[in-house]
C-alpha cells in the first residue's frame, strides 16, 4: 500500500484499483474523489463538491497535486466519472443535469475543461490514457453492448 498526501487531501492507492466516491474533506465543502490517475510527477484525482449546505448543486471538478480545478457544464448538478491524462491534455468523463439533480443527464467528457456531450446513447464507464491513445469504455443503452472509444471516435 502507498500513501500519497496531496494538500488537504489523503489517498491511499492499493494495487491497480482505484476508490469511488469516498469522501475529502475541503475547507467549508463536501467533495468526492471518483477516479485517480498519476502522469509524470503529477496526481490527477477526478470528482466533485458541493457546499455544505443541503440545497446545494454538485460541481464537477479534478484535482492536480492538490489544487481544484472546476468543470463547467450547461447543467445544474455536475458528476465526473474518471480521469486521463495524455500528454498536456486532461480528460474528465462524467455527466450533468439540465435540471438539478432530478433534470435530464447528459453524459460527457471534458478535455482540458472544454465540455464535449457524448451521443445519447452512450454511457461511459472507465477512461485510461497509454501513450498518445485515450480509451473510454461504457454501453450502449438501446442494446446494452460494451463499447470502447478510441482517441474520440467509437471503436465498436
Amino acid at each position: 500500500m502507498k500513501l500519497i498526501s496531496i494538500s488537504y487531501m489523503a489517498v491511499i492507492i492499493v494495487g491497480f484499483s482505484f476508490f469511488s466516491c469516498s469522501l475529502i474533506m475541503e475547507n467549508s465543502m463536501l467533495s468526492y474523489a471518483t477516479g485517480i490517475t498519476v502522469y509524470g510527477n503529477n496526481v490527477y484525482i477526478s470528482g466533485y463538491w458541493q457546499p455544505y449546505s443541503s440545497d446545494s448543486e454538485e460541481t464537477a471538478c479534478y484535482w492536480k497535486n492538490g489544487k481544484r480545478y472546476d468543470l463547467i457544464s450547461g447543467g445544474k448538478a455536475n458528476y465526473t466519472i474518471g480521469i486521463a491524462v495524455c500528454g498536456s491534455d486532461v480528460y474528465v468523463i462524467g455527466f450533468y443535469n439540465t435540471g438539478g439533480y432530478y433534470g435530464y443527464r447528459i453524459n460527457c467528457y471534458w478535455k482540458n475543461n472544454k465540455l464535449y456531450d457524448f451521443p445519447s446513447s452512450n454511457k461511459p464507464k472507465y477512461i485510461t490514457a497509454s501513450n498518445t491513445d485515450v480509451y473510454i469504455v461504457g454501453e450502449y443503452y438501446e442494446n446494452n453492448n460494451s463499447n470502447i472509444g478510441h482517441n474520440e471516435k467509437s471503436e465498436l
